[in-house]
């Protein structure tokens, strides 16, 4: 044993123990997570810590998916209900009374104002899911009207993952470090009792919660972030562990076979990608670019790694979403075609070294960045891997182009069940860097996305039909290797009792709706 598996063994001993040392007992539930939350400011967060949001804080509204093939709703959160003006260019809500935050303070249409101005102040990653609202009237304390400058669909955006959160209006000028220091300002069921950023935090029900809990519930959650997956195995089969993501795909099967365990398969609009830096040469050459897609070993990561539990993407919008077209271009594995278009593009045999990003811990871009660095091999190109967690890979990312990865590697979830999410966050032109982290740019495709963006909430087929168009656009210029459409699969303890996994909060475990 090296010293860095005895240093992991160690913190992993230290964090089985302090979870350990706050009872045994039905009443807590222990997840683990992958990686660290870096952000739990509910107006600018926009990666993991929505496990711990969705939680702690709650939005107007949710949205269901439909069951045995029927169509999803939207569902009453802290609004009970809505209605739009003939027009589009308001939308009205009714607000749920008896509500308040956990600092005390009534939920009303004062707080919903301030909650979406505060959103919108802050400009975080998602706070573009706002670009429509120019004002919120607040006639009475239980109805808050949107007014807009384009028709927008309002109660959809408000069911979002992200900057959708009702915050209460105490919090007033307060910044980022005050949530990241661990505070609260939501009326959700759990409050926080104690936060390590990356290691390990504490979640714990609200006494004076608004509504009701399921007999047996959680009181106490303790959330762990593993980046082993070896450990977050072990974790999960010895009882450390009730909830686990991020399992060996190789070993799904054999732990489902252990009687105290279950994979839970669930539906995902998730995809897993790698972005290749259009900034920089000579990855600015589409040629180079498609050469790199038609090396990609589809088909071994789909149906070897990934047990054919997966599907191959085509283009960015997962399948099954409104906007996904089936007919985009598709690279499938032709090492001769990649060959040609490198010599085409006067790129020199065994010139080019690149490098490629991604989460540590997470098996998944482990094995697709080994695969993909043999393939590349076959036509010359040298593959750097460099895994690192998700702080790093994203702050390496958003500085300059000029010196950031070759190829970043991730997976992405929506912010709200739209493929505009997917087009517009991942590949509009940016002037400041968030998520477009292959810096691509294309006026083009920019018009076709604003032009779906647009229609949305008067002409949903017009809107679609713009996505679609985006979406082959996007696939043919290849700014980036789209690898594979998913399902999330999860190690859940037997005993755990009502979980279920909404695709609209990817990796969200309610806690208010499970029991043992």
């Amino acid at each position: 044993m090296n010293i860095t598996v005895r240093f992991i063994s160690a913190i992993a001993a230290l964090m089985m123990c302090s979870t350990l040392a706050l009872a045994q007992n039905n009443s807590i539930f222990t997840a683990t997570y992958t990686t660290g939350f870096i952000d739990l400011d509910p107006s600018t967060a926009a990666s993991s810590e929505i496990a711990v949001l969705a939680n702690v804080y709650e939005p107007l509204v949710w949205w269901q998916p439909g069951e045995n093939g029927s169509d999803a709703t939207l569902e009453p959160g802290l609004a009970t209900s809505w209605e739009a003006s003939e027009d589009g260019l308001s939308w009205t809500f009714k607000l749920r009374e008896g509500v308040t935050f956990h600092d005390g303070t009534p939920f009303t249409s004062e707080a919903v104002k301030f909650s979406i101005e505060r959103t919108q102040r802050l400009e975080g990653a998602s706070a573009w899911i706002w670009w429509a609202v120019e004002s919120i009237e607040t006639p009475d304390p239980l109805t808050a009207v949107f007014k807009l400058t384009d028709p927008s669909p309002i109660p959809l955006i408000a069911s979002s993952a992200y900057c959708a959160w009702m915050i209460s209006p105490m919090v007033g000028d307060k910044t980022g470090e005050w949530f990241n220091a661990g505070n609260v300002a939501g009326t959700g069921p759990f409050t926080i009792r104690s936060y390590k950023a990356g290691v390990q935090t504490i979640l714990e029900r609200h006494a004076d919660y608004w509504g009701e809990s399921p007999e047996g519930g959680i009181d106490i959650a303790v959330i762990d972030n593993v980046e082993d997956p070896v450990l977050r195995e072990q974790r999960l089969l010895g009882g450390k562990s009730d909830w686990s993501e991020g399992l060996d795909t190789d070993n799904l099967a054999q732990i489902d076979e252990n009687e105290n365990v279950r994979i839970a398969n669930f539906k995902a609009f998730q995809n897993f990608f790698g972005m290749y830096n259009v900034a920089k040469p000579p990855l600015d050459n589409i040629k180079v670019r498609q050469a790199l897609s038609y090396a990609f070993p589809y088909d071994q990561m789909v149906n070897n790694i990934m047990s054919g539990q997966v599907t191959q993407a085509r283009g960015i919008v997962p399948v099954g979403m409104p906007g996904h077209a089936a007919d985009a271009m598709q690279f499938t594995q032709d090492i001769e075609k990649a060959k040609a278009l490198l010599s085409d593009a006067g790129v020199e045999q065994d010139s080019l070294k690149l490098t490629i990003t991604y989460t540590a811990g997470s098996p998944e871009p482990q094995k697709a960045a080994e695969i993909y660095k043999a393939a590349l091999a076959q036509i010359g190109v040298e593959l750097v891997l460099q895994p690192m967690a998700w702080e790093a890979q994203y702050e390496l990312a958003t500085s300059d182009p000029a010196n950031a990865q070759d190829i970043f590697m991730m997976f992405w979830w929506p912010t709200y069940v739209t493929s505009l999410d997917f087009l517009s966050s991942l590949f509009r032109s940016e002037d400041d860097i968030n998520y477009n982290l292959s810096y691509y740019k294309n006026a083009d495709f920019d018009a076709l996305v604003d032009k779906g963006a647009d229609t949305m909430a008067t002409d949903s087929a017009s809107s679609v039909q713009a996505f679609e168009e985006a979406s082959r656009l996007l696939a043919a210029d290849a700014p980036a290797v789209f690898i594979y459409d998913q399902q999330n699969a999860y190690g859940v303890r037997e005993d755990i009792k009502g979980y279920i996994s909404n695709p609209a909060y990817s990796h969200v475990v309610f806690l208010n709706q499970i029991s043992r």
